[in-house]
């Protein structure tokens, strides 16, 4: 039997990358790369979603991208259902960038027409 030959690569924030001389497969520890501090947004109600999400387009326009890591993962279904409630929001597709340089194409943008329910 041969063994396997391991050695640690450092990444950028102190990170590691682990590779083994036999396999091209890299193992990256993402809480090490990230920060142990990343604070991950707490679950949220599909209520509380709604909430979060009609006051944040009262503000100004959001994309499902920024919805999201406020922590309204269901985006499309909330905005539905915030429209069968009564509200006008606009669907815009747009493409993005985030911070690390990636672009997402069609990317629902969200904008709050009128507030007014009927009754």
């Amino acid at each position: 039997m041969s063994t396997r030959q391991k050695r640690q690569t450092p990444l950028a924030g102190g990170a590691s990358q682990e590779q083994s001389s036999e396999q091209s497969v890299s193992i990256v520890s993402l809480p090490a790369l990230f920060g142990k501090t990343a604070a991950k947004p707490s679950y949220l109600s599909s209520a509380e979603q709604r909430t979060e999400i009609l006051s944040r387009l009262r503000i100004r326009a959001h994309t499902s991208y920024e919805l999201r890591r406020c922590g309204c993962y269901q985006c499309p279904t909330r905005v539905f259902e915030l429209r069968a409630m009564g509200y006008q929001i606009q669907t815009a597709r747009v493409t993005v960038v985030d911070q690390d340089g990636f672009e997402h194409k069609n990317v629902a943008l969200y904008s709050l027409i009128t507030e007014e329910v009927p009754a």
